[in-house]
C-alpha cells in the first residue's frame, strides 16, 4: 500500500511559517553574535541574515496580498538585525 506524503507540497502558510521561523532565528543569532562580538558569530549572524532575506524573498513571490501587513513586520525586523550587525562590525 502506498502512503501519501505532503513532504513536497509548498502552501503560502508554509512560506510565512518559514519566513516567521527564519526572522525569529535571525534575531537571536545577530542578539547573540553582537553580545559577544566573536568573528566567527557574526559570521554565522551574517549568514543567518543572508537566509532569512531570501526566505522574505520566497514568501514575498508567493504572498496572496493578505499577507503583507506580516511581511512588513518581518522586512523592518530584518532591517533592524542588519543595521545591528553592521554596527557591531565597525
Amino acid at each position: 500500500m502506498e502512503r501519501f506524503s505532503n513532504d513536497n507540497v509548498t502552501t503560502g502558510y508554509n512560506d510565512l511559517g518559514a519566513t516567521n521561523a527564519a526572522v525569529e532565528a535571525t534575531k537571536n543569532i545577530v542578539g547573540a553574535a553582537t553580545r559577544n562580538m566573536d568573528p566567527e558569530r557574526l559570521r554565522e549572524a551574517t549568514e543567518a541574515l543572508s537566509s532569512a532575506k531570501a526566505q522574505l524573498e520566497s514568501a514575498r513571490n508567493s504572498a496572496t496580498g493578505v499577507d503583507e501587513a506580516f511581511l512588513q513586520r518581518c522586512e523592518v525586523t530584518l532591517q533592524k538585525c542588519e543595521q545591528q550587525l553592521n554596527a557591531a562590525k565597525i
